[in-house]
């Protein structure tokens, strides 16, 4: 235990005659510490908690509309009507929820580009 108070004494006083090396090294010290918590925060919430707004998010499934042999290619989207039919129908969903993704071209001064719309 004297050992380890020596070795704090000696710590803390040669911080105290380099006070330069002191407040960078603290800086150092808690942008790494503040970086590492935004980091694993980040990671917790997108592996562990991914759909904060669902309650029990682990049971999602994910419906599409596909031909009889299974190809989702060239189908039309599915639409509200087939949603409410699927929720009618079954007594497996608790809730239906709906999303679309589709493609559009902004004009702006800039050369045109496809952008992403959700």
């Amino acid at each position: 235990m004297d050992g380890i108070l020596r070795d704090l004494r000696l710590a803390l006083r040669g911080l105290w005659r380099s006070p330069g090396f002191a407040a960078s090294a603290i800086l150092s010290i808690g942008l790494g510490v503040g970086a590492n918590t935004t980091v694993f925060a980040w990671i917790d919430n997108i592996v562990r908690h991914p759909f904060p707004a669902i309650p029990d998010g682990g049971t999602l499934v994910a419906l599409n509309v596909a031909d009889h042999e299974g190809r989702l290619d060239g189908m039309p989207p599915m639409s509200l009507p087939i949603l409410d039919e699927w929720l009618k129908g079954t007594a497996s969903f608790s809730g239906v929820a709906a999303h679309a993704h589709a493609l559009a071209t902004a004009k702006v001064p800039l050369p045109p580009a496809a952008v992403s719309v959700t």
